[in-house]
């Protein structure tokens, strides 16, 4: 069997996969819940759906099998409509997705990049003496209730809940430290340069065991402009 390369468009969470880029014939590009996807200039060639007995606790099996029904369907966009995490009415991870297919998938990635570096491009100038950090945390069930701080040189920035967004400017350069408390310590690290817009993103990972039991883990990934400008935007955040 031909191996095939995951690209993910939005991380849902860390327990799901991580970024990963490639250019082969059979590369499925998944389009996120948050982030817009041109369908006008695609054709459709399929659903997905996967729940009840389907659903699978973990995410990164259910991922690959979403991408996989996707490819027997002859699409290699796969947009998703609703990823649910388990909640009170499941204990599993479930996907409702469009397929679509792109003639040229490699011009589709690269239009949704510079649109969204043309976007960021003009929140400041370059010669702007700061640079911003927006971090957003989407709304989720798991640990809704959970807050993190987020430190940066042993100084409270933000307190991030769940459906939060927040904007930072950050006025030194260079390698930089930022300290997230919350269920745990968890330390980010980022180059800081004036002129420069940067995207933390804020998940919660919900890891089963054997057992039936549960563990959660806070999550932070410094996302790209595609699709961090995006997801920032897709949904009706609290500004904090």
């Amino acid at each position: 069997m031909k191996s095939f390369i995951i690209i993910l468009s939005l991380l849902f969470t860390t327990a799901i996969a991580p970024n990963v880029q490639g250019q082969t014939a059979e590369e499925v590009h998944i389009v996120g819940e948050l982030v817009s996807c041109p369908t006008a200039e695609l054709k459709k060639v399929g659903v997905v759906n996967i729940d009840g007995l389907d659903a699978m606790r973990d995410s990164k099996k259910l991922l690959a099998k979403a991408t996989q029904r996707a490819k027997e369907q002859g699409g290699n966009i796969l947009k998703v409509r609703k990823l649910k995490t388990p909640d009170g009415g499941s204990a599993a991870y479930r996907i409702a997705a469009d397929v679509y297919y792109t003639a040229d998938l490699n011009a589709f990635i690269a239009q949704k990049k510079q649109a969204a570096s043309t976007a960021v491009e003009a929140l400041l100038p370059d010669t702007a003496s700061y640079a911003l950090l927006y971090v957003y945390r989407p709304h989720a069930y798991t640990s809704a209730a959970a807050r993190y701080k987020i430190y940066l040189n042993d100084t409270l920035a933000c307190k991030v809940a769940s459906g939060s967004k927040h904007i930072l400017k950050l006025y030194q350069q260079g390698a930089t430290k930022l300290n997230i408390k919350g269920r745990g310590n968890t330390d980010v690290n980022i180059n800081i340069t004036h002129g420069k817009v940067y995207f933390l993103r804020c998940d919660v990972s919900l890891q089963f065991k054997e057992n039936n039991a549960f563990k959660t883990t806070q999550v932070f990934t410094l996302v790209d402009p595609y699709p961090g400008w995006e997801e920032y935007n897709g949904f009706k955040g609290r500004d904090e």
